[in-house]
């Protein structure tokens, strides 16, 4: 009867003891757990930094080295040929340039020899000049009297050609007025015809020709201004169609060949005075108003 408590009390203990076994182990896994996991947690991202990464980094440089040795070695490559190329331009150009400097020296000694004779006669040539200077001296004298002689001769030539001037503008202002006569007998033949517009155009180069002649014969100019305004006057009567352009047209003629034919003097004795005698001209017929 007394070993049922003792042996009750140590299957409690058995119990406990067992209990407490069970917590250290199963705290010790959890411990052993934790330690794990943290060992995972924290050293496979130090192995992957350590040990991986250096390695991933490496592979990629070495893949972009190698990629850039092969890029160098084709740009290399390339530009030997390239300079292979540029040799062989620059040993043509250095060819060419080699036998063209040995044209020159051909050219240089042909020049050579030709400045020799160039020389040579350059010195000849320097004493003909010498010769020549004298030559030119002389005349240079001569030309001197000449220019004297010819200043005398311009100063007595001088009056006579400002007398001969004055007659030449006489006769071109006659001329003129001349060609004012023509101009309207064709003005007369053009209204014979019919056409009026040709006869005012030609009505204009009639004024034109008497305003020259009232340019060139200041002394007729009193009686060629009512003339050149006579004119203008017909070219409006041609272009209105008038009735009076027949008489006016034959009155202008006649009053123009008076400018033309200047009156002819006639000396009986000194101390009569000079008779102006106008030549007959026959009358013109007047042309029927167009």
């Amino acid at each position: 009867m007394t070993e049922t408590p003792s042996s009750s009390g140590n299957a409690f203990w058995r119990v406990v003891g067992g209990f407490f076994k069970f917590l250290l182990r199963l705290i010790f896994v959890i411990v052993l757990g934790l330690l794990i996991g943290a060992g995972l947690y924290f050293g496979v991202p130090w192995v992957y930094r350590t040990f991986v990464r250096p390695v991933q980094e490496n592979t990629a440089r070495i893949t972009a080295l190698e990629q850039r040795v092969t890029q160098e070695q084709a740009r290399a490559k390339t530009d030997l040929q390239n300079f292979e190329e540029r040799l062989t331009t620059l040993e043509t150009a250095l060819q060419e340039a080699r036998e063209e400097l040995a044209h020159r020296d051909e050219a240089l000694t042909s020049q050579t020899e030709a400045l020799s004779e160039a020389n040579a006669q350059v010195a000849s040539l320097e004493t003909d000049l010498l010769a020549v200077e004298a030559d030119v001296k002389a005349q240079g004298e001569i030309l001197v009297d000449l220019k004297a002689e010819l200043e005398v001769l311009q100063e007595s030539a001088a009056g006579k050609d400002e007398v001969v001037d004055q007659k030449v503008a006489v006769l071109e202002g006659r001329v003129a007025l001349l060609q004012t006569a023509q101009d309207l007998l064709r003005v007369r033949l053009l209204l014979l015809e019919g056409d009026s517009r040709a006869a005012a155009e030609a009505t204009t180069l009639a004024i034109g020709h008497l305003e020259q002649a009232r340019i060139l014969l200041p002394d007729l100019e009193p009686a060629l201004t009512p003339l050149k305004l006579r004119l203008q006057e017909l070219q409006t009567l041609i272009n209105e169609r008038s009735f009076r352009v027949g008489l006016e047209l034959e009155a202008l003629w006649a009053e123009v060949m008076e400018l033309v034919l200047p009156p002819v003097v006639m000396e009986t004795t000194p101390a009569t005075t000079p008779v102006e005698v106008t030549p007959g001209l026959s009358p013109l017929p007047t042309p029927p108003a167009p």
